[in-house]
C-alpha cells in the first residue's frame, strides 16, 4: 500500500512541476466538453495512466520478494502492457487479479455500433478528404510522429465506399436548396472552366456555372478529353453545352464569360446574350503590356507601368458610368487617350482626327469608326481633379497601350463589357477548388469530381455567410501590390474555420452510412478510380507537352 500511495505521490509531484515549467504560449486553456472529441496522448503517459486496471481501478500486485536488509523502499511494481494497433485505433492487453488469468484489453476508440470498425478509422478518413489532406501527407506526418495511420487501401475503400456517396448527397442537397429558394429565374450567370493541369496536358476540365447575384456555385460539367475526340482545347466548349442542357437554355438571361472563342460562337449561333467578364478583359490587357514592358527598359518602362494602370483603372470607371449602353462604353474608354494628351474637351468628331495615329499599324474599322457623338468631355469634373503631366502623343507608353486598343476585337470586347460584370469571384472560387484539388497532383475521373463538390459546398457555405452577414470584419491590412505599384489596404474578414459547419456534418453522415451498411463493405468494382496518384510525378504530361504541334490551341490557354 505504501508503494502505491508513493507511486499517486510521485505522479501528482510530477504533474505540478511539469505544469510550472510550461512556456507562457502552452499555458492550458478550459475547454468545453463539445469542443473536442479526440486527444493526442504521448505513449508515456498512456503508459502511467494504465497502470491502474480500466475495470477495477486497482494497481498490479506487488511480486513477492525476499526481506531487503536495508530499510530503503523497493521502486513500486511496473504494469506489463501488449500493445496492438488496427489503423489509428491502439489496444493495449494486460493482466489483472479482478480478471484472474483472463486478459484485459483496453482500446483507444470504440467500434461503430452494429459494425465491425473503429471510429476513428472511419472517422479520420472523412476528416482528412474535407480538410483537404491526401494520403500521402497524412502519412507522411503520422510516419513522422510516430503515430499509427490507417493502410493506404483501408483509407481508400472508407472513401470510395462511404466518404464520396455522402459527399454526392450533400452537394445534391445544397444544389437543389440553391436552385429551389435562392436564385431567380431567368438565370444571371457567370461561366468558366478549369482544367486540371496546365499546359496542353489537360485530361479533364471542370466548368462551373455561379449566381451572378448570389456568387453561389448553381451547378457544374466535368469532360474528359476523350469526349472531344482527345483535343483539350475544346473541352470547355462541351462544358457549357452540358450546363445549357442541364438548366436549358430557356432559362437562362444571359451569361458572362471570359473570352473563350469556341464558346462566343456557340452562344452567337443560339442567341445567348453574353457579355465579357470585366476583370477578366483587364486582366488579359495586363498580360499583354507586361509582354511590352519586356521589350523596355529605363525611363520608358516605368512611364508604360504607369500609363497601364492608369488604362485599367480607367476602364473600370467608364464601363460603370456607361451603364450598360456599349456605344458610351467605347466612347468612355477611348477618351482615355484625349485625356492623357491634356485634351478634356472636344467637339463631336472621330477620334482619329483628334489625335495623331500616323504611326500606330493595321488599324481596325471599329477603331477608325470610334465617333464622340454623346461624350464631349473627360470622366473628371476639373482638369485639376486628378492632376497627372500630360503625355506626348509620340511618346512609346502612349503608342504602345494605342496599338493594342486599335485592333477590331479590342473595340467590340469593350462593347460587350457591362456594369456588374466584374466577376473576380469566380476566380476567388476557382482557388478555392485548386486548394480541393491541386493541379500538381493528378486525380482520376471519380476522385476529380469529388473533390470538386467538396469545393462547392465550401464556397457556397462561405457565401451563405456573407448573405446572412455573419461574416464580420476583423482588422483591416496592408500589402504591397505589384499590379498597383504601391501599398494597398483589404479588409480581412472571418471565415474558413468559422464556417466549417458542413465538415463535421460530413463526418457524422459517414458514420451513419457506416453503421447503416454494417459489418463488411460494399463491394468496390473500381477501387482505383478513387485512389489518389499523390506520388505520381508530372512528367507524363510534360512530354504530352513538349511534342505537341498541334495549332488548334486558342488564346484562352491562359486562362487554364
Amino acid at each position: 500500500m505504501a508503494n502505491i500511495e508513493q507511486m499517486e505521490l510521485d505522479s501528482e509531484t510530477q504533474d505540478e512541476e511539469e505544469h510550472q515549467s510550461i512556456e507562457t504560449d502552452e499555458l492550458d486553456e478550459s475547454l468545453e466538453d463539445d469542443e473536442f472529441e479526440y486527444v493526442i496522448v504521448e505513449k508515456s503517459q498512456l503508459l502511467q495512466l494504465l497502470q491502474r486496471c480500466h475495470l477495477c481501478g486497482k494497481y498490479p500486485r506487488e511480486k513477492s520478494v525476499k526481506k531487503a536488509t536495508t530499510s530503503r523502499r523497493s521502486d513500486p511494481p511496473m504494469r506489463h502492457i501488449k500493445w496492438a494497433k488496427r489503423g489509428v485505433n491502439v489496444t493495449a492487453a494486460y493482466y489483472c487479479a479482478c480478471r484472474g488469468k483472463k486478459q484485459i484489453r483496453w482500446s483507444s476508440q470504440p467500434v461503430l455500433e452494429g459494425t465491425q470498425t473503429r471510429k476513428g478509422n472511419i472517422d479520420i478518413v472523412a476528416a482528412a478528404i474535407a480538410a483537404p489532406i491526401s494520403f500521402t501527407d497524412l502519412d507522411a506526418f503520422c510516419r513522422a510522429l510516430k503515430l499509427p495511420i490507417i493502410s493506404k487501401r483501408r483509407f481508400n475503400v472508407h472513401m470510395s465506399s462511404y466518404v464520396k456517396p455522402c459527399i454526392s448527397d450533400m452537394y445534391h442537397m445544397q444544389k437543389s436548396d440553391i436552385i429551389q429558394n435562392d436564385i431567380e429565374l431567368p438565370l444571371k450567370l457567370a461561366i468558366d472552366g478549369q482544367f486540371d493541369s496546365p499546359g496542353f496536358s489537360a485530361e479533364f476540365c471542370n466548368v462551373s456555372a455561379l449566381d451572378i447575384e448570389t456568387k453561389k456555385v448553381v451547378t457544374f460539367q466535368q469532360v474528359h478529353k476523350s469526349e472531344t475526340d482527345g483535343v483539350s482545347s475544346r473541352m470547355e466548349l462541351l462544358g457549357v453545352q452540358k450546363i445549357f442542357d442541364e438548366l436549358g437554355i430557356d432559362q437562362i438571361e444571359k451569361v458572362c464569360i471570359d473570352k473563350h472563342t469556341q464558346v462566343i460562337a456557340w452562344l452567337k449561333r443560339n442567341n445567348v446574350d453574353y457579355s465579357f467578364d470585366l476583370w477578366h478583359n483587364c486582366r488579359n490587357i495586363n498580360k499583354r503590356l507586361r509582354a511590352e514592358l519586356k521589350k523596355l527598359d529605363g525611363i520608358e518602362k516605368s512611364h508604360l507601368k504607369q500609363l497601364g494602370r492608369r488604362f485599367i483603372s480607367h476602364i473600370y470607371r467608364a464601363i460603370e458610368n456607361a451603364a450598360g449602353n456599349s456605344d458610351l462604353a467605347v466612347q468612355h474608354v477611348y477618351s482615355f487617350f484625349l485625356h492623357v494628351l491634356n485634351i478634356h474637351e472636344w467637339n463631336v468628331a472621330k477620334l482619329i482626327d483628334l489625335i495623331d495615329v500616323e504611326g500606330i499599324q493595321k488599324r481596325g474599322k471599329e477603331f477608325n469608326s470610334i465617333t464622340f457623338s454623346t461624350v464631349n468631355s473627360c470622366l473628371h469634373n476639373n482638369v485639376d481633379e486628378t492632376f497627372t503631366e500630360p503625355l506626348q502623343p509620340d511618346s512609346t507608353a502612349f503608342k504602345v497601350i494605342l496599338q493594342m486598343a486599335s485592333s477590331t476585337n479590342f473595340v467590340n470586347d469593350v462593347r460587350r463589357l457591362k456594369e456588374g460584370n466584374v466577376t473576380s469571384f469566380v476566380e476567388s472560387y476557382n482557388s478555392v477548388r485548386i486548394h480541393y484539388a491541386p493541379k500538381r497532383k493528378f486525380f482520376k475521373g471519380s476522385g476529380l469530381e469529388m473533390r470538386t463538390m467538396l469545393s462547392i459546398i465550401a464556397w457556397n457555405s462561405i457565401q451563405d455567410a456573407e448573405l446572412q452577414g455573419r461574416r464580420k470584419e476583423l482588422t483591416r491590412y496592408q500589402y504591397f501590390s505589384k499590379a498597383k505599384g504601391d501599398v494597398r489596404e483589404k479588409n480581412k474578414k472571418t471565415g474558413g474555420a468559422e464556417f466549417d459547419g458542413w465538415k463535421r456534418e460530413l463526418i457524422m453522415r459517414v458514420r451513419a452510412k457506416k453503421i447503416e451498411y454494417g459489418p463488411g463493405d460494399p463491394p468496390v468494382h473500381a477501387l482505383d478510380e478513387f485512389e489518389d496518384d499523390d506520388e505520381t510525378d508530372q512528367l507524363a504530361h510534360i512530354f504530352d507537352e513538349i511534342v505537341n504541334f498541334d495549332d488548334f490551341y486558342e488564346d484562352n490557354v491562359d486562362d487554364e
